[in-house]
């Protein structure tokens, strides 16, 4: 992407920063008031996040300055796993207000009452900018007849391809040639390989429990074809950077920060059939009220403000579902590959129900078929 900057575009960029500013003053305002309407909001929560980059993103991006403006001290504790997380709540061990973790743990957790509803009318970000598609009123991974989440962040399992060594693929099938043969590494997490493989052999999401003989035939091709199936995204960072492979299934942020930041010459693609995608939500445990619950809701609010999410899509690049009413042209939001894919089936969420219900045979056969 060129940072070449026109007249046109510095305009741009100053009505984002202006508009940006005013949203900033008129939710800073909202949220002062919302406070000190109860006189009850807590100066401090403990907000449990992802490790690593992301976590270190969201800590520098998203914490430090809530901190600043708030006048409120967000002590954030990494996320063991989202499956521990869920554990320790069922086990009333949790010491945490806030989490931010998956779709399907989200799905898991409400089917157990472990979250919260949550009063959009208190996170109006949310409320008025949130896509249709994502819409936490209506989604199907958050189950009941009241919201439970807000949603932060989404990225597909799409196709991220070295330019050396391929044209641009535009099907999951470009990877099963003979030139691709041991060249070729997918993620051995279930929430890619069954969606990979199910658009891959052209079944809907809600066929799969029906069609599963069509998906292990889907795996088998890509098992034949794989060198390995990857566990980590550091590990397919590794494979792509030393070319051990030279295509699979990845993320666009990490593709792009390999190819713009560490030179290495790989592209992202969400090819014809489609791919599955994630997103990652927020919710609040039950058992967390009053001020401390305030100070969340405060806090998701902020963090979906036009201005902060302008401001973590130039470090992290991760797609949000979120509407703009301007954003600068040399911002990677005007030009996401996947952004204009969010309302279509070629970015589409697993269905959780399938998902969680068949979990544990799914993977046993997984692992024994690839193993």
């Amino acid at each position: 992407m060129s940072n070449d900057q026109s007249q046109s575009q510095s305009a741009s960029r100053r009505r984002f920063l202006q508009s940006a500013a005013a949203a900033s003053t008129v939710a800073g305002l909202a949220g002062c008031v919302t406070g000190s309407s109860s006189g009850s909001r807590a100066n401090s929560l403990t907000f449990m996040q992802w490790s690593g980059e992301f976590g270190e993103t969201a800590e520098r991006v998203l914490k430090e300055p809530f901190e600043e403006e708030f006048d409120v001290t967000i002590n954030q504790v990494p996320l063991p796993s989202p499956s521990d997380m869920l554990s320790k709540l069922q086990a009333g061990s949790a010491d945490f207000d806030l989490v931010s973790h998956w779709d399907y743990t989200l799905y898991r957790g409400v089917q157990n009452d472990l979250f919260q509803e949550i009063p959009l009318d208190e996170v109006p970000n949310v409320r008025d900018r949130v896509r249709d598609q994502f819409n936490p009123t209506s989604v199907q991974y958050d189950p009941g007849s009241e919201p439970h989440h807000t949603p932060y962040s989404v990225s597909g399992w799409g196709m991220t391809y070295n330019t050396n060594a391929m044209d641009e693929p535009s099907s999951w099938e470009d990877l099963l040639t003979d030139e691709m043969q041991d060249n070729v590494s997918l993620a051995s997490w279930m929430s890619c390989w069954l969606g990979v493989a199910a658009k891959r052999a052209g079944v809907p999401f809600a066929e799969i429990p029906n069609r599963m003989d069509d998906i292990w035939n889907a795996i088998a091709e890509f098992d034949d074809a794989s060198q390995t199936w990857w566990g980590t995204g550091q590990e397919m960072e590794r494979l792509l950077t030393d070319e051990s492979v030279l295509a699979g299934s990845f993320w666009f942020a990490r593709t792009y920060r390999l190819r713009v930041d560490n030179d290495v010459p790989v592209r992202y693609t969400v090819p014809e059939e489609g791919a599955p995608a994630w997103i990652e939500t927020y919710t609040i445990p039950n058992g967390v009220e009053g001020g401390k619950k305030e100070l969340a809701l405060e806090f998701m609010n902020y963090i979906n403000r036009e201005d902060v999410q302008e401001r973590f899509g130039r470090e992290l690049r991760y797609a949000v579902p979120y509407s703009f009413d301007d954003i600068p042209s040399d911002h990677i939001y005007s030009d996401h590959p996947e952004l204009p894919l969010l309302n279509t089936e070629r970015l589409e969420p697993m269905l959780q129900d399938i998902y969680n219900s068949n979990y544990n045979t799914y993977t046993n056969e997984f692992q024994q078929r690839t193993g």
